[in-house]
């Protein structure tokens, strides 16, 4: 019985190490920029136009193939640091995947369906998470994800959040229901 709860122990080091790992290999979505004035630090937002069309090609086979994983792994685990670094990863994913390729990624995932799920959870750090991811899908694909979301019940996911929701947390305008 106690090797059981090491073991356990053990894969979940080694899978937040993985996962960190994916974490630290994606930029940051927000770098400071020194401005040409030294008195003051300014900040500038990473977008996937901004990036060599070499690191592109890398960055969209890394989402086909870590993409289920990472979602499959924060499907699984339900507590935790594990859920919100797999989510912060998902999030940089989908931050740098241009609109055009999302379609490639339906076909090996349903995000849809997964975010549905995460927002079903108590944990404001990986709702927050979950909602950033569902605010960048609908901005880029609006036409997609304004159907999908609404079919696989992310919508239904966000009005039971705003219901019972605590005050300090604010929601994107894109995944507003009014």
């Amino acid at each position: 019985m106690y090797l059981r709860y090491w073991l356990t122990g053990i894969i979940k080091t080694q899978i937040l190490e993985i996962v960190n790992l994916a974490n630290d290999l994606l930029s940051p979505l927000v770098l400071p920029v020194i401005p040409e004035r030294h008195d003051s630090i300014a900040t500038e937002v990473i977008t996937h136009e901004k990036l060599p069309e070499e690191w592109l090609k890398l960055l969209q086979q890394f989402e086909m193939d870590l993409l289920p994983v990472l979602m499959q792994i924060c499907g699984s685990i339900s507590n935790g640091p594990i859920p919100h670094k797999c989510l912060s990863v998902i999030s940089k994913l989908m931050h740098f995947t241009r609109a055009c390729k999302i379609n490639s990624l339906l076909s090996v995932t349903n995000i849809s369906r997964f975010l549905a799920g995460i927002l079903a959870r108590k944990d404001p750090q990986v709702l927050i998470s979950a909602l950033q991811i569902a605010d960048t899908l609908m901005n880029k694909c609006p036409a997609i994800f304004s159907e999908t979301f609404v079919r696989e019940g992310v919508l239904q996911a966000v009005d039971t959040i705003i219901i019972s929701r605590p005050p300090d947390i604010a929601f994107p305008q894109s995944l507003s229901c009014d």
